[in-house]
């Protein structure tokens, strides 16, 4: 080699070269004849048989380990090899020397200087018979080094030689780069690399779209997306999954994933376009009948009323003796009334409450079946509808949970239209009549208060407090119109006192009832331990009508906020469960 360095154009260079070549190759064969089996050479061990020991390493350099990698002597081969390379280029015994050395290398799994010996090969000796067997082992040299990135290069390199111009050649190569994608996304998934593992699985779809592996990598490029925290990425990774690959398992799996992703963070609209996915694009997929009954159900609850409706129809046609059939009617009753379709809404409701056999939503059915009607201007029909919630309520009382909410709110509301008759009778008028619209006045009230002491019955804190408040305010405001009502002008001196003899008659009677109401029923709200915005009225009407006894309560801090409780149903029980066994979390 040295004599070849020193003369590059000597007479002798090139059987110098040729020599050097093949004594690098005699002293690399008995380098590894030591090696059986990954073992290491005697080298490090003989230099302490020697008395050398670390000191002598120390001197002369680190230990090479000619079992494990690149040595000196490999390195000086590479010398010879590349200088006769260029010295020499058309020797026609060049391919073989170099495709005999890297398969040196290569059955000794020293990759590197053998990817070396091979590519060489191919770059200046690409028609040569040896250069498709070099690709070859090039391609299988990173894939036993596990370095998928150069797999990629590589067979993006050969798609250009002529040793692998054959149309089946080209399809396994870009198998190959597809699947060297996947694994470097992959290997920057176990990194930690999110983001950069969904760009390299989206690279994979969208190079190779046709490809069967397209589709798993849109999921695979979603999921990573996912993780990464980047949930609109995720979302338009999945969404290309379910609009190119409509009713495949990986499309479904991806609309699934998208709706557990956004309901995980309480985006309902998201989350119910998913679900909705889902149902229309998979029919045949196994949960597509619950997850359009989730996409019903999340649209409800986030006011998509037209979409609702829409979809329940959908699903009832597509599953009407499904479990959750009863379930979607109820929601699309639901829609109807959030969209004021006040007659829909009724129809729905009443025939949900004929069809279903769960009690309690049975009851609030015929309660929102009530004020749809009243809504749609029909008094009547809406208190026959609350009256069968009220039976049911009672009869049937020991069955119920919040079925019983809905009876007390029923009967409620069967109060507050006695009520809204008492208000439509005006006290002013001839005199004649004053005694007789005063005594109607009189007998609604009384028939308000059983209505409203029958709710009490149902010890349902938001209605027993609502009720007691309303049969004290009935009275009080009844004293209150009556004190503040003026005589008619015209009567005489006689006439007027006379009026005012009457009005008196009604006006004590009332405050004495409204104080006793609402005396009766603070007690009963401290008795039941219920403190939400009825029971501050009623002691707000207790300092109004005897301030002695119940003084003003003065209080800092914030003000009572509540919400009324008029829970939807609960979701399938699919809705928030774990992956299933076939969901693959991605490709590997």
């Amino acid at each position: 080699l040295a004599a070849a360095q020193r003369n590059r154009q000597g007479e002798l260079t090139k059987d110098a070269l040729y020599n050097a070549i093949g004594a690098f190759e005699r002293v690399r064969e008995g380098q590894l004849e030591g090696c059986t089996g990954g073992a290491r050479t005697a080298a490090p061990a003989a230099a302490e048989e020697e008395g050398e020991g670390e000191a002598a390493s120390d001197e002369a350099g680190p230990v090479e380990d000619p079992c494990g990698g690149e040595t000196s002597n490999d390195r000086k081969f590479g010398e010879a090899i590349a200088l006769y390379v260029e010295l020499f280029p058309d020797d026609p015994d060049l391919p073989e020397i170099l495709f005999r050395q890297g398969r040196l290398y290569y059955a000794r799994e020293i990759y590197d200087p053998a990817v070396r010996l091979f590519g060489q090969l191919l770059e200046r000796f690409p028609e040569s018979p040896y250069a498709a067997q070099a690709g070859e082992l090039i391609l299988d040299s990173f894939n036993r080094a596990e370095d998928y990135g150069n797999i990629e290069a590589w067979a993006r390199r050969l798609k250009d030689a002529p040793a692998f111009s054959s149309r089946e050649s080209q399809a396994r190569l870009d198998g190959l780069i597809l699947q060297s994608i996947f694994k470097v996304g992959e290997q920057l998934a176990e990194r930690g690399e999110h983001g950069a593992a969904a760009d390299a699985y989206l690279r994979a779809a969208e190079e190779f779209p046709r490809d069967e592996r397209a589709k798993q990598a849109f999921y695979n490029a979603g999921l990573e997306r996912q993780r990464d925290g980047d949930l609109a990425g995720a979302a338009a990774a999945y969404d290309r999954l379910i609009d190119d690959y409509a009713g495949t398992r990986e499309g479904a799996l991806g609309a699934l994933a998208g709706a557990r992703m956004y309901e995980s963070i309480a985006q309902f609209g998201d989350a119910a376009r998913f679900y909705e996915a889902y149902g229309r694009s998979f029919p045949r997929e196994p949960e597509a009948e619950s997850s359009l009954y989730n996409a019903v159900l999340l649209r409800v609850t986030n006011g998509d009323f037209d979409a609702a409706v829409s979809l329940g129809e959908l699903y009832l046609e597509r599953h009407p003796r499904a479990e959750g059939a009863d379930d979607v009617v109820f929601f699309v009753a639901r829609a109807h009334e959030g969209n004021e379709e006040w007659d829909d809404a009724a129809e729905t409701y009443g025939r949900y409450a004929r069809r279903t056999r769960n009690l309690d939503r049975k009851v609030e059915a015929y309660t929102r079946l009530g004020q749809a009607r009243l809504r749609a201007g029909d008094a009547r029909s809406a208190d026959r509808a609350w009256s069968e919630a009220v039976r049911i309520g009672k009869r049937r009382r020991n069955r119920l949970d919040s079925g019983l909410y809905y009876a007390a709110q029923a009967r409620t509301l069967q109060g507050e239209q006695v009520l809204a008759r008492y208000e439509a009778i005006a006290i002013a008028g001839d005199s004649a009549g004053l005694r007789d619209r005063l005594q109607r006045k009189s007998e609604l009230l009384r028939d308000a208060a059983v209505i409203f002491a029958d709710v009490v019955t149902f010890n349902v804190a938001e209605w027993v407090t609502a009720a007691l408040f309303q049969i004290g305010h009935s009275y009080e405001v009844f004293a209150e119109a009556m004190r503040d009502f003026e005589v008619p002008p015209e009567l005489s001196e006689a006439e007027q006192q006379a009026y005012l003899d009457a009005l008196a008659t009604f006006i004590v009677p009332m405050e004495e009832r409204a104080l006793e109401a609402y005396e009766g029923g603070y007690a009963k709200a401290l008795e039941l331990r219920i403190y939400n915005r009825w029971t501050a009225l009623l002691r707000e009407g207790l300092t109004r009508l005897n301030d002695v006894q119940y003084p003003p309560i003065r209080e800092t801090g914030a003000a009572l906020v509540e919400e009324i409780p008029l829970p939807l149903p609960e979701p399938l029980p699919g809705l928030q469960r774990e992956a299933a066994e076939d969901e693959p979390e991605a490709a590997r």
